[in-house]
């Protein structure tokens, strides 16, 4: 069986989702959003689409021919995802706005949240962190 190229598994992911959920074609708009871990914002960012997005970063983390699959932020997402009895990700609409807006919005948010996975804010680059996934360490 040939295996899809990361874009066309993006696509029929995002396809999938469009079937199964009648609210998905509101995502397909421009927005600011974050990913929370266990309703921790963990990463804050922006898209004209924001449903291509969604899956595109799921993708990144789950299909081991992404060229960002092995880059900290897809494993730390990869871990939390193979253990759905410790972690609970969500994706978030924080606000949908014009296109114009995004860098701004999303800058704003960044540096309200400083999220964890973020590795440019406002205060400058920093190092991917991980502290939501500290609950593996007790196990």
């Amino acid at each position: 069986m040939e295996q899809l190229k990361p874009y066309d598994m993006v696509l029929k992911m995002k396809q999938e989702y469009k079937e199964k959920y009648a609210e998905a074609a509101q995502l397909e708009q421009p927005g600011v959003y974050a990913i929370t871990v266990n309703s921790q914002i963990v990463y804050v960012g922006q898209s004209t689409d924001m449903l291509h997005r969604m899956i595109s970063h799921k993708a990144n983390a789950i299909y081991p021919l992404s060229k960002k699959y092995n880059r900290p932020m897809y494993v730390a997402l990869r871990t939390a995802i193979e253990h759905p009895d410790l972690f609970e990700i969500k994706f978030l609409v924080l606000e949908y706005c014009d296109k114009q807006e995004l860098k701004v919005k999303e800058s704003q948010y960044i540096g309200q949240y400083m999220p964890e996975l973020n590795t440019i804010t406002p205060r400058g680059r920093k190092a991917v962190t991980t502290h939501f996934l500290d609950k593996l360490e007790n196990l």
